[in-house]
């Protein structure tokens, strides 16, 4: 929440001070509704149509424009597992607590396609890291399904394309646009997704280096290490066992990649966005 917060320096000019407050409650909203979510699946043994309809049944609601919350109770209780009710309430009230910021946002409503279709996009890549743990490891049709994904630039990888995916700080320029006092403009808003493409992309990335080993014990090849066994982990089954070998080579070559990704997203914004505070390079 703190992360998606410092977003913020590149809007708080824009905004009064009461709008101010509402999007930083309406981001701490949506990043801790998608902890809990990612927590839920992870512990949860969603199969892939489950995991993508719980985070679905959130995300869509928390923008929806005719969202009720009986209606929003009654489908939760049929998606959650049931040793894990306990967050129904806490759900609950997270999104209708979004829905209700979002609604009387400035520009919220002329933003709804724009953020539905990024929030598709993370519900998409969640959804999928079922095919990178342990039982329901399947790489092979990890690949074939994101090979498909949209990317800024046709170099990318298949599991560059679904890092981008799996991290939402697109979506909190998004929220913070949606309380900005003058409306939004196409081109900005085009930069501005382009250029946090990468950014996404990046953030993926470094979390999961950092997490790499731990993933692994757990039965889960994350981003990381595919990046860097990809043809190893495309021959394998299952993880259990798996043993990757790392070098201190196979991170410098991946940091290398990182830092392109760096470098295409301050690239993208500074060809497209007034930056005259240095922001993008800073938070770089």
């Amino acid at each position: 929440a703190a992360g998606a917060t410092m977003v913020m320096e590149r809007y708080r000019d824009q905004m009064n001070r009461e709008n101010l407050r509402r999007a930083v409650t309406a981001k701490i909203l949506h990043k801790c509704q998608a902890g809990i979510l990612d927590d839920l699946v992870d512990r949860g043994l969603y199969n892939f149509i489950e995991a993508k309809d719980l985070y679905h049944h959130c995300f869509a609601s928390m923008i929806d424009p005719g969202f009720e919350i009986n209606t929003f109770r009654k489908e939760l209780a049929m998606i959650l597992k049931q040793e894990q009710l306990g967050m129904f309430d806490l759900i609950t009230n997270i999104t209708a607590a979004f829905n209700e910021l979002f609604q009387e946002s400035p520009n919220g409503p002329d933003l709804f396609y724009e953020m539905e279709r990024v929030d598709e996009r993370v519900i998409l890549g969640q959804a999928l890291t079922m095919f990178q743990k342990h039982p329901t490891f399947d790489l092979q049709k990890l690949k074939r399904i994101t090979s498909g994904f949209w990317a800024p630039d046709s170099d990318l990888r298949w599991h560059e394309r679904l890092s981008s995916y799996v991290s939402g700080a697109t979506y909190y320029n998004l929220i913070d646009m949606c309380f900005l006092t003058n409306p939004v403009s196409a081109s900005e808003l085009d930069v501005t997704v382009r250029s946090w493409y990468y950014f996404d992309l990046v953030i993926a990335h470094l979390n999961h280096f950092v997490g790499l080993h731990t993933d692994l014990r757990a039965g889960m090849a994350n981003l990381a290490l595919i990046s860097m066994r990809e043809s190893e982990l495309l021959g394998l089954v299952n993880l259990p066992g798996y043993s990757p070998n790392l070098t201190i080579r196979d991170y410098e070559v991946q940091f290398r990649r990182t830092a392109q990704f760096l470098s295409r997203a301050i690239s993208a914004a500074a060809g497209g966005l007034n930056d005259e505070d240095y922001y993008y390079p800073f938070i770089t």
